[in-house]
């Protein structure tokens, strides 16, 4: 079987911080990619579906980065995730507008 493309999850927390989701898809070439507005709360079970196809997820989040290991943890097929702090590192800044291509590096 081929392996999985890498899964890039970006979530806007609750809409305080703007996402230029087309600067960040350019960024992660070959990865299935989407934004999200709660991934942690709301939407939890999006990413229950994404971890129960294993391969490797990115999770644009390291707040909540004990409750999706601990997700993943229970998946049969064993997801790989890691976790990008776009948030803190560029989101949440005064020029949080223009930051697309900070976040999709930091992604990549």
């Amino acid at each position: 079987m081929a392996d999985l493309p890498r899964k890039v999850v970006v979530c806007s927390c609750e809409d305080t911080m703007p996402l230029d989701a087309e600067a960040l898809r350019r960024g992660c070439r070959g990865a299935e990619f989407m934004t999200v507005g709660q991934l942690c709360r709301s939407e939890i079970e999006r990413f229950r579906a994404l971890a129960a196809q294993g391969g490797a997820i990115t999770v644009a989040c390291t707040q909540e980065a004990s409750l999706f290991s601990e997700i993943a943890s229970e998946m049969e097929n064993g997801a790989q995730i890691t976790f990008a702090n776009i948030r803190e590192t560029a989101g949440w800044s005064a020029d949080a507008a223009k930051v697309g291509p900070k976040m999709a590096a930091l992604l990549a």
